[in-house]
């Protein structure tokens, strides 16, 4: 065993006075670190003796209190502070504190060097640190030898934990286990995730350790000390960056399984029948031919989503899925409650709209446009997840049964439908790509191959044979209703009508380019608030 503070106050060649914190004297001094910064905590590591000549010390009573609560919060054994010279008075609520925390403070002589401390304090840790080298140097050959000899990273991390009698946990930013099989943390330390960006936490008798990934923190290595021996933060750090290695080979890997699930929701899609090949391929992903499926529409909301970030988020949480993005990101996930669950816990700043429980051959086609009625839902409402049919959608929904659609159809496009088919007119389809194309009439009418003005005039017949105004925002929903409804009818194989691929506008009517005397009624710019002039 090394020194100790008791060691050093009975030490006569130093002088040592002790004015508080008499509690902690037993602690063991592992080295003497010399400080003159206002926060010397943030660079400890645990055992360290903090020698100041006070140039960082406050002089008010409450940050002097402050000052040794952090300092005795990353475990440092002891203060040490120089009399005589420029340091400031010590206060009452300082000493009281220290007490409190049980951190010793102590009094250095003016005629007593600082290099006189830290020779002795290293001097008389010797043996330890000899120990300590020696078990690096056994972390190296077992690194060595995992090149050489192929380990696994299980194996190679429990090799790591007997050679540097350290227990090692990788941790998402979450708090969980970063790879598939590797344990939970101990209930006995509690750490708070997600960690700030800022350096990581003093955890008493152990160290927590940022893992790095292209520069990005994409989790902690939390390593706790077995014994004397334990190897120390920098051995730690190399450790770390062997599991950020490892990592980018998984990510490597993820971002092959991820295409690949795209390819195969891009041919689910499309009605292809599952080949026997493609079944066994999907039960390999985690899904059976037996089992029920959501598909999933997520999209951001202040910002584009990050899919891989949210593809490595579901892989973290072991979350089988497909991911195929196209505007938003579509997923295919279990229909059990813990998939969406997992969704939800998400970082980022998103909205996602969930269809009914299918299976995993059923009518996707069907079931996508679910999930996008439900993400706009979510859109207008600015919820996390809304699922369809569920006791959150109010009435607007489209009724299921195939007749009534008919009817909603009929009623409200009926007599577009039917102008478009007695004068060979294109009003339907100018309406669709209106709307898809966020109201912009400039955007439309170009893609549409016509002047704005003519494509102002088919939306104004559009509204007389409706009887709707497009300004308002009941109708508006109304006629969106009814082309989705005339989507969900159509043959998806012989469908001459494009998906419509709304944006969101997070409870606003876009901004529309309209010239002055077109006469178009409802197309204006948007109020504050989602309200259309007038309403």
């Amino acid at each position: 065993m090394g020194i100790t503070v008791q060691d050093l106050l009975d030490s006569p060649s130093l002088g040592l006075a002790l004015r508080a914190g008499a509690k902690g004297i037993g602690r063991p001094v592992a080295w003497a670190h010399i400080s003159e910064m206002d926060d010397p905590g943030a660079w400890l590591e645990g055992g360290e003796l903090v020698v100041t000549a006070g140039l960082g010390l406050p002089s008010s009573a409450s940050a002097q209190a402050a000052y040794v609560e952090r300092l005795a919060a990353r475990g440092a054994a002891a203060l040490a502070i120089g009399v005589g010279g420029r340091a400031p008075r010590f206060t009452a609520a300082m000493l009281r504190a220290a007490d409190r925390v049980e951190l010793p403070i102590m009094e250095i002589p003016f005629s007593l060097p600082f290099t006189a401390i830290t020779r002795l304090v290293a001097t008389a840790n010797d043996g330890p640190l000899r120990r300590q080298v020696l078990a690096q140097l056994r972390i190296f050959d077992t690194l060595q030898r995992s090149v050489a000899e192929g380990y696994g990273l299980p194996e190679l991390m429990t090799r790591l934990e007997d050679v540097s009698a350290l227990d090692i946990y990788a941790l998402s930013p979450q708090g969980r286990p970063l790879f598939l099989g590797f344990r939970e943390l101990v209930s006995d330390f509690q750490i708070s995730f997600p960690l700030a960006e800022a350096r990581s936490p003093f955890i008493p008798n152990g160290y927590v350790v940022p893992i790095t990934l292209s520069h990005r923190r994409v989790g902690h290595l939390v390593a706790i000390k077995r014994g004397l021996d334990a190897v120390g933060l920098v051995v730690v750090q190399y450790i770390a960056t062997v599991v950020a290695l490892e990592l980018a080979t998984i990510h490597r890997e993820r971002e092959v399984l991820r295409r690949e699930g795209a390819e195969i929701l891009s041919q689910l899609f499309r009605g292809s029948p599952a080949t026997p090949e493609m079944s066994a391929r999907l039960a390999e992903l985690g899904f059976e031919a037996s089992q029920s499926v959501r598909l999933v529409s997520v999209r951001g909301r202040s910002t584009p989503l990050d899919d891989r970030a949210l593809d490595n988020h579901l892989c973290d949480l072991h979350v089988p899925h497909l991911m195929l993005k196209r505007g938003e990101v579509c997923l295919l996930i279990s229909a059990e409650d813990r998939a969406l669950q997992a969704l939800a816990d998400f970082s980022a700043d998103f909205s996602a709209g969930a269809s009914r429980p299918v299976g995993i051959d059923g009518a996707l086609a069907v079931a996508q446009r679910e999930s996008e009625w439900s993400l706009e839902r979510a859109l207008e409402r600015r919820r996390r997840i809304v699922q369809y049919s569920s006791e959150e959608v109010p009435a607007l929904w489209l009724p299921s049964d195939p007749q009534v659609l008919r009817q909603t159809v009929a009623r409200l496009l009926g007599p577009v439908m039917d102008y478009d088919a007695s004068r060979g007119t294109d009003l339907l389809k100018s309406l669709q790509t209106f709307l898809r194309l966020d109201r912009r009439l400039d955007v439309a009418a170009s893609e549409l191959s016509i002047h704005k003005h003519t494509l102002a005039y088919r939306l104004q017949a559009v509204e007389r044979l409706t009887n709707r105004k497009l300004a308002h925002l009941d109708d508006l929903i109304e006629l969106r209703l009814a082309l989705y409804a005339k989507q969900l009818l159509a043959d998806d194989a012989a469908a001459t009508v494009p998906p419509l691929a709304l944006k969101p506008h997070d409870g606003q009517l876009a901004e529309t380019d309209v010239a002055p005397g077109t006469g178009l009624p409802g197309i204006t710019t948007a109020e504050p608030g989602g309200r259309a002039p007038g309403r």
